[in-house]
């Protein structure tokens, strides 16, 4: 089991898949929760790829120290999913809170983990992704391409 020491302001992302146990809680804590059900959350990234870079950066560290411009994103999301909860006769409720979850992990400052993506990605990845990066810059250069590809056959 990870450890993790955390200081306000945070979030902290927790998977349905992981348990959560907590060694000790400061006499000022405060904090706000949203559980969301793994059905909710694997139905919100419809790219598989964007679902596993956000899950591998959420395991890699589930801790977020946000800013005080970050907080109060947070804040206002929380507001405002409450208020859709309330709405109980609303039959996009269920669309609602997705698309705000969705526009809530796409907002700047979950470039977070972004950040230290690269640091934690497997070393294949980095690999695939510079090959890419050199392809896409010399594709119409056919010897730099088949030298990426690891041919050494000569352009005649």
């Amino acid at each position: 089991m990870k450890s993790y020491s955390t200081f306000a302001p945070c979030i902290i992302t927790i998977r349905a898949d992981k348990i959560f146990q907590y060694e000790y809680v400061s006499d000022d804590f405060e904090g706000r929760f949203i559980v969301m059900s793994k059905r909710f959350t694997d139905g919100l990234f419809p790219l598989i790829q964007e679902r596993i870079s956000l899950f591998q950066s959420v395991d890699n560290d589930p801790y977020i120290p946000l800013s005080g411009e970050e907080l109060l994103v947070f804040k206002t999301y929380y507001s405002m999913f409450r208020q859709i909860l309330k709405m109980r006769h609303n039959p996009y409720r269920s669309e609602m809170v997705k698309h705000l979850t969705m526009t809530f992990f796409y907002m700047p400052f979950s470039q977070v983990h972004n950040k230290s993506e690269t640091k934690n990605q497997m070393p294949w990845v980095l690999l695939v992704e510079n090959f890419l990066e050199m392809a896409e810059k010399h594709y119409k250069n056919r010897t730099a391409s088949r030298i990426l590809c690891g041919q050494t056959v000569s352009d005649t």
